[in-house]
C-alpha cells in the first residue's frame, strides 16, 4: 500500500487499522499526520516510539523530539 492510499483511508477508520499502519517499517511525514491527527493514545504513542517515523512540523509539536525531521 502507498502513501498515497494510506492518505484516502476513510477519518474514521478503526484504531487497530491505524496501529497496523503505524507498525510499517518506514512512516512518511503524510502517514505520519494522518496517524497523530486521528489515532488514539497507543497508536501516538507507537509512532513517537517509532524509529522510522518522519514528521512534519504539524506532527511534531504533539510526538516531540521522538520524530524525525523530514530529510
Amino acid at each position: 500500500m502507498t502513501d498515497t492510499d494510506l492518505a484516502t483511508i476513510p477519518v474514521s477508520p478503526s484504531q487497530h487499522h491505524l496501529a497496523a499502519i503505524a507498525e510499517r517499517t518506514r512512516l512518511s511525514e503524510s502517514v505520519t499526520d494522518i496517524l497523530v491527527q486521528r489515532g488514539d493514545r497507543t497508536v501516538l504513542h507507537m509512532v513517537s516510539a517509532h524509529e522510522g517515523a518522519h514528521c512534519s512540523g504539524k506532527s511534531f509539536e504533539p510526538l516531540g523530539p521522538a520524530c524525525l525531521p523530514a530529510a
